[in-house]
């Protein structure tokens, strides 16, 4: 099936969320169980030393695509917990992110981007994101979209498009390219449900 994962996340005591459209989410305990724990092992890989520790990270969200709508959702935590930061340097405003984008070289949805908050101060330099915190984000995001989860049931990252009136399904395409930008990005708070 395809879906959506939902990156639960908590900053400076605000919600933060990061939703990812995905290629072959499966729907078994197990399973979701392993991605969970390998989201968490890939968010506590190298760019955790980014990341405030006003930043945690506590579960995902599992919600899987039928035609048009969702059709169900499954909130799983890692076995290890949560995740903080451990960056030594004072928290960024949640406004300031970190973009990485993604590609596809075909037809629409070609485009999708991925804002990542949460970092400190010594992440930037004369307003610009230092080239090592780009690439460990951008290696983080070629990560999911070369798959992730258990061995032969890896899922990945897509990029998908909203239903329409003349294409009445989500329509995913996989990502074929994934490009860090330095340039500090601004996510605006969105309501649930609207918005691109």
């Amino acid at each position: 099936m395809d879906g959506f994962i939902t990156i639960n996340q908590g900053l400076f005591g605000q919600q933060v969320m990061n939703v990812l459209a995905c290629t072959n989410l499966l729907d078994d305990v197990t399973w979701r169980q392993d991605v969970a724990n390998d989201f968490r092992g890939a968010l506590g890989g190298a760019s955790i030393v980014d990341r405030v520790p006003e930043w945690t990270f506590t579960h995902v969200t599992f919600s899987y695509i039928s035609g048009a709508t969702i059709s169900f959702s499954v909130d799983v935590a890692p076995v290890a917990g949560d995740l903080s930061g451990s960056a030594a340097s004072d928290g960024l405003p949640p406004t300031n992110a970190l973009l990485v984008s993604t590609q596809y070289a075909g037809t629409t949805p070609n485009r999708g981007r991925i804002y990542f908050a949460g970092l400190g101060e010594a992440a930037q330099e004369n307003g610009v994101w230092n080239s090592p915190v780009v690439d460990r984000f951008r290696f983080l995001v070629e990560y999911w979209a070369g798959g992730f989860g258990p061995a032969g049931q890896e899922s990945f990252l897509a990029i998908a498009s909203r239903p329409t009136i003349t294409n009445p399904a989500y329509t995913l395409n996989p990502v074929s390219a994934v490009i860090g930008r330095s340039i500090v990005a601004t996510q605006r708070r969105r309501r649930i449900g609207s918005g691109s």
